[in-house]
């Protein structure tokens, strides 16, 4: 498994995003992407910007920037959230038997 991990890795990276056939997901492989950290940081931040609205609005300050502020903050929660879906979507079993068949011939192909 370690072997395939870095195959995924050197093809989402070095290759194309494809193993034969199939279509590797953009960032699921890319050693990069890390959607936890996202959403820790967003959590965070649309519940100070939650409760700064709450308070402008009590107070009657304007409320544009908190918007904006929480708008760009639920931006990032869906680009993460698409990314999800990358990792559902390679789970898939049509996309892993590709994956399988290809790591097979790979591996039959070493051990000839």
């Amino acid at each position: 498994m370690p072997w395939l991990r870095e195959q995924l890795k050197w093809h989402t990276n070095n290759a194309g995003r494809r193993i034969g056939d199939v279509a590797i997901p953009a960032t699921l492989f890319d050693g990069y992407t890390d959607p936890y950290p996202v959403f820790t940081t967003a959590a965070t931040d649309i519940s100070k910007d939650a409760l700064l609205f709450i308070g402008k609005l009590e107070i009657q300050k304007e409320t544009s920037f908190v918007i904006e502020r929480l708008q760009t903050s639920v931006s990032k929660i869906e680009r993460t959230v698409d990314q999800l879906r990358e990792l559902e979507d390679f789970f898939q079993p049509s996309c892993l038997a590709g994956i399988c068949e290809w790591a097979a011939r790979r591996d039959g192909n070493a051990r000839a």
